[in-house]
């Protein structure tokens, strides 16, 4: 129900800062733009910055000629901050007024880094996870997890999957 809205006529490139409370590894973000109220509300150009170890803001990411309203993006390189920030190019279609319904980054803590997770452990059935159910979905603990939908880091196939 609420938006971010900067026009013209204050900037022609807004940006929209996070400041984490740690060290984060961010791997996804998203834009929802404000197409429900009208087509041409569509955020035109963007990108993910962040905040690199000297000071100055790096592009992770740069979205150019935009038509969705919602973009979600996988980062071909995982980017590590503390600060990472949405950065405006070119607001709307055809102007430059920005309106923006979210923005999100998805990762984790680098303090939670899930490099070197040990491989599900056998169930408590007594069963092995992994020989028994190899499509199947494991939490961290090697437990298999019927619901998928949600959100974390998760083992499939051998492999540590962020959702």
């Amino acid at each position: 129900t609420t938006k971010w809205c900067v026009t013209s006529s204050q900037s022609q490139t807004p940006y929209l800062q996070y400041v984490l409370q740690d060290t984060a590894v961010v791997t996804r973000w998203m834009v929802l733009g404000a197409a429900r109220e009208s087509g041409g509300y569509v955020a035109r150009s963007f990108k993910l910055q962040y905040l690199a170890d000297d000071g100055t803001w790096v592009d992770a990411d740069v979205v150019d000629d935009n038509q969705m309203n919602k973009v979600i993006r996988t980062l071909s390189q995982p980017i590590t901050s503390t600060r990472v920030r949405l950065q405006m190019i070119q607001g709307e279609q055809n102007e430059y007024t920005t309106r923006i319904y979210e923005f999100a980054v998805y990762g984790y803590l680098k303090s939670e880094d899930p490099v070197g997770i040990a491989s599900p452990k056998s169930s408590p059935e007594g069963k092995d996870s992994l020989q028994e159910g190899m499509g199947d979905t494991f939490n961290l603990a090697g437990l298999r997890v019927n619901n998928t939908d949600q959100r974390g880091i998760f083992i499939q196939r051998g492999k540590k999957v962020l959702k």
